[in-house]
């Protein structure tokens, strides 16, 4: 069951060009599993483009900011640390350099401040988990990205990576993005 819902709206400041034509914000819902000591606080969100937006690189950027900053005020007062967390959306941080290392300094430093934070993609090249085409081509693109923590009681191992839609078999994108699930082993934390 869903036992809380948190929600923001990123302020209107905070977004950049046709950007600002889609309101942006995140949601976090805590999510009680079977079984599990701790709830799941859950959290998608959907940052600034950067060229798709139309708009200079450093107004683009700038709201790209903003938004990480503002989704790190949603984490500080809402996020149980004791609790596993899995953070997914469509981030936008694409091949920057300087987008991605601002992402994952947030991701790492902010979210869940004295715990562990990984993206899903690095933590399966660190253990030897083989990727799909597509899902090789969603972790170059660096749109999607999905982070998680464990919880103070609860464990989370990653155990694979699937990409319901991505390519069909005439080779066309289904989608605009090679979306992609992470899949997790939970259990007590020693």
């Amino acid at each position: 069951p869903i036992v809380d819902v948190r929600r923001m709206v990123f302020p209107t400041f905070a977004c950049a060009g046709f950007d600002c034509l889609a309101n942006k914000g995140a949601l976090l819902a805590r999510i009680r599993l079977p079984g599990q000591a701790d709830p799941v606080d859950i959290v998608t969100t959907h940052l600034n483009s950067r060229r798709a937006s139309r708009v200079a690189d450093e107004r683009s950027n700038h709201a790209f900011a903003e938004e990480l900053a503002d989704l790190g005020q949603l984490f500080r007062h809402n996020h149980d640390p004791r609790n596993p967390l899995v953070v997914a959306g469509d981030f936008n941080a694409g091949q920057t350099p300087a987008r991605r290392a601002a992402l994952i300094d947030h991701a790492t430093r902010d979210w869940t401040p004295g715990v562990r934070v990984d993206n899903a993609y690095d933590a399966a090249r660190n253990i030897g988990i083989a990727l799909s085409t597509d899902a090789l081509l969603s972790r170059q693109r660096a749109r999607d990205w999905e982070f998680f923590a464990p919880g103070a009681m609860t464990n989370m191992t990653l155990r694979g990576i699937e990409v319901p839609f991505g390519h069909d078999a005439t080779g066309a994108m289904l989608s605009d993005h090679v979306g992609y699930t992470a899949i997790f082993d939970m259990g007590p934390r020693t």
